[in-house]
């Protein structure tokens, strides 16, 4: 039988314990496990309705880090992976205490690594791009060797889980916390900016766990219109009946000259009607309805579609394992000619970074019609 792999979209790694606020993480429902108790099957606990979130905590070294990588990569297969934790900075102009962002990382034999700069949540403000970082073997503190001096930043893991994951389709990210200058006070400064460090760390988990229960998600259903008599009240009721409610809905009426104005005023206050002087296309009525939201997410129903009862229900359930996603996509069943057709493969929804495939299936002149 096939083993089934746990659904873990987001793997956060970092080398030490005392790193982490440890007691947080838990009290957040956050699941933080070491390499050790993750060979010892730790794992086999996981079940569906857990965090689609897992903390990894690799232990010190390149050689650690890139066990960690390995069975990151055959037993989980996030579709991102994170490596957060800290670094010494080796120029001494750039300030202590802020978040980096390495554009390369290179080991001391000249091997280097491209990062991915994108985040698939949202990257701390203060933090800074550096070009370059230097994952090393061993630490050194006073002087440094004179071919680390060319480099921006060091630590003693990122190169490791760089170079597994590049051969994978999983997304690498790294996110360092500079803490010393890697000079003779080194220890004294890392001990002292560990605790904050680690209230960043909480700071930037505040960005992926959800901030309020899913039962209180706020939603604003969009329906663009025009000239559709025959489908519009059937969009709107499956909106209606949703298990989840939305907090609005807005139907945007782009000129119609059938019946479709005295249809949608035949729902009072049920929904809000925003009508275009102009006939613009769905694109523009649309941005018509985001313009007026006034909620924190958006749902697009096109006039001649309509959602099964539990659409938006198992969206927001969705969210609330997956909080960091900005955007979701959901499956569709196509009718032509009142005949169920099945999508191409070429229609499967991607995931992960996604932008310039969708853009590859909606080019500007298919986009038009509701």
């Amino acid at each position: 039988m096939k083993k089934t792999k746990p659904d873990i979209h987001l793997v956060i790694t970092a080398a030490l314990k005392k790193e982490l606020p440890l007691d947080w993480l838990k009290a957040h429902s956050i699941p933080v496990h070491t390499l050790a108790s993750l060979d010892s099957g730790a794992m086999k606990k996981y079940h569906e309705n857990q965090s689609g979130i897992l903390v990894i905590i690799t232990g010190a070294g390149l050689k650690a880090s890139e066990e960690a990588a390995c069975w990151i990569r055959d037993e989980v297969t996030p579709l991102f992976v994170v490596n957060i934790g800290t670094c010494g900075l080796i120029d001494r102009r750039r300030p202590l205490a802020r978040w980096v962002i390495p554009d390369y990382v290179w080991n001391e034999k000249g091997d280097q690594c491209e990062i991915d700069t994108r985040f698939p949540f949202q990257a701390p403000g203060r933090a800074r791009r550096i070009h370059s970082l230097l994952s090393v073997q061993k630490a050194t503190l006073g002087e440094l060797p004179a071919s680390w001096k060319k480099y921006d930043a060091v630590d003693m893991e990122c190169f490791a889980q760089a170079r597994v994951f590049r051969k994978t389709g999983i997304s690498f990210h790294c996110l360092k916390f500079s803490t010393d200058y890697s000079d003779r006070n080194g220890v004294t400064d890392f001990n002292t900016g560990l605790e904050t460090f680690r209230e960043e760390v909480k700071n930037l988990f505040d960005r992926l766990i959800s901030p309020r229960p899913a039962n209180q998600l706020e939603i604003t259903v969009i329906i663009p219109v025009s000239n559709r008599e025959q489908t519009i009240q059937r969009a709107i009721d499956s909106v209606l009946t949703q298990s989840h409610a939305p907090k609005e809905i807005i139907v945007v009426d782009d000129c119609s000259t059938d019946r479709t104005r005295d249809i949608l005023k035949a729902y009072g206050d049920s929904i809000t009607v925003a009508a275009l002087r102009v006939n613009s296309g769905p694109s523009k009525a649309r941005n018509e309805g985001i313009s007026r939201a006034q909620t924190e997410w958006i749902a697009f129903l096109d006039s001649d579609d309509c959602w099964k009862k539990n659409k938006l229900e198992k969206q927001v359930n969705f969210l609330k394992r997956f909080p960091f996603y900005q955007i979701l996509q959901s499956e569709e069943i196509w009718i032509r000619n009142m005949k169920r057709v099945n999508p191409r493969k070429h229609h499967a929804k991607p995931e992960g970074w996604i932008w310039e495939a969708s853009l590859q299936r909606c080019p500007p002149q298919k986009i038009w019609g509701f």
